[in-house]
């Protein structure tokens, strides 16, 4: 399984994430992103581009799923530069930016809601088709979406394209 850090102030870890009934796994036809996402969360309109999923719980908090190709060619690195940018423009505060050779996180706050994005690729595979999930919750709801996040993050995986 592979190692996934959190948001440090705000995301931390409460235990085990559930049994395997308690989640569905998602696999996007478009990419084959793929991930678990809770049984109880409800799917949202899927985008017409067909490229992901979102899933919403009763709280207010999301998780959506989605593969793609890299916009910046195949530079994992211009596009974690590219992605900050269009975020922190959007007002959100990036506090938590960790990156390995084939993934990056980008994780903050806005206006009370938490968001934390891992984007990745297959290590054997160019950054060309790049995998992606996001959790947007309620700051108040950390603790709760601790699990969902460990979870969805570390089975976000996907093919080279």
């Amino acid at each position: 399984m592979k190692s996934v850090p959190m948001l440090a102030l705000a995301v931390l870890v409460t235990g085990s994430s559930g049994a395997a009934a308690d989640w569905q796994h998602y696999v996007n036809a478009r990419f084959g992103t793929s991930a678990d996402v809770p049984a109880g969360f409800v799917r949202a309109s899927p985008p017409d581009n067909g490229d992901g999923q979102t899933f919403t719980s009763s709280d207010g908090g999301s998780v959506t799923i989605f593969g793609g190709l890299n916009p910046m060619g195949s530079s994992l690195a211009e596009y974690r530069r590219f992605l900050t940018g269009v975020l922190e423009e959007d007002g959100w505060t990036l506090s938590y930016l960790p990156e390995g050779r084939t993934w990056f996180v980008l994780s903050g706050t806005r206006d009370g809601e938490l968001l934390y994005r891992r984007v990745e690729h297959r290590a054997s595979c160019r950054a060309d088709l790049l995998h992606h999930i996001e959790f947007r919750y309620p700051s108040s709801r950390a603790a709760a979406w601790s699990p969902i996040v460990k979870r969805g993050a570390t089975t976000l995986d996907g093919p080279c394209g």
